[in-house]
């Protein structure tokens, strides 16, 4: 082949696909993780303020930061307590005590933000991605929100501390948790009312999975009473008891299934550090 024909070959396949790589390169899949800033606690030391992107296939590497809501000289920012995200939608959803707000991440552009009544807790979107469950701030009830908008549709009042929320894979149910109840609520989402209730012992039954005890002993000095979110230095001992059969119970036998992990980990606390029984108390 002479030079020029060689030449003019070459500069043909290079420009071909050219175009062609470069969308194929947008269309491909990728992985990024959002970290939404700060956390539980106001700190900014950690993080700042707003929304962290990191690409998970390029080592976790950080992307960018998409910002949130200004933060006034000399104030302090609302500490975030919920992320929810949207593939359907391609926004992200972020609660703080106080305000909730959708962010597009095509653009990093805020779409609407809003203040629920009650405040936020940690919320969940719908599969379909048309509607946000969003608990108030440890408050009576859930809110909720139109996806598009960020108006509430509906108030679900249980007065159960309201606090963690997740959908069900289908969209069919949403799960309720508060924090003053032993019971998890179960919502329908097509008509925004709770349609039952099921306690631990009831799901562990229906779902035929076992039962493990686990019981901690000594954990009252490391984490005292009234002390909030305080761990001392100190020792403790974890013992995670055989898993208890649930296949032949019904839902009938849920009283008798809690009844014998209670009494497995009051025997275990009822034992000295050296195994046997502490005696008896004063009568």
């Amino acid at each position: 082949m002479r030079r020029r024909d060689f030449l003019a070959s070459t500069a043909a396949v290079v420009a071909v696909p050219v175009s062609k790589l470069i969308a194929e390169a947008l269309d491909a899949e990728r992985h990024f993780l959002y970290i939404v800033e700060p956390g539980i606690r106001n700190y900014v030391s950690y993080g700042g303020v707003g929304i962290l992107v990191y690409d998970i296939d390029q080592g976790y590497k950080f992307v960018r930061r998409i910002p949130t809501w200004a933060v006034a000289a000399g104030q302090e920012p609302d500490n975030v307590k919920g992320v929810a995200a949207s593939a359907k939608t391609g926004q992200i959803y972020v609660t703080t005590t106080k305000r909730l707000a959708a962010f597009d991440l095509a653009t990093d552009k805020m779409a609407w933000d809003v203040a629920p009544e009650g405040g936020c807790d940690r919320p969940s979107v719908s599969p379909d991605g048309s509607i946000l469950y969003v608990p108030s701030l440890e408050g009576p009830h859930w809110n909720v929100v139109d996806t598009k908008t960020g108006a509430t549709i509906k108030k679900i009042v249980l007065n159960s501390r309201a606090h963690n929320t997740l959908f069900s894979l289908d969209g069919a149910e949403v799960y309720l948790a508060g924090l003053a109840s032993t019971t998890l609520s179960i919502a329908d989402p097509k008509t925004h009312t709770v349609s039952r209730g099921v306690g631990p012992f009831a799901a562990a039954i229906y779902m035929k999975i076992p039962v493990v005890p686990v019981v901690c002993r000594g954990t009252a000095a490391i984490m005292p009473k009234g002390g909030y979110l305080s761990i001392l230095p100190g020792d403790c001992d974890v013992f995670v008891e055989p898993p208890i059969p649930t296949a032949d119970l019904t839902y009938d036998d849920r009283t008798d299934l809690r009844d014998r992990v209670r009494s497995i980990i009051a025997a275990r606390l009822a034992e000295r550090e050296d195994g046997e029984p502490n005696p008896p108390g004063p009568a």
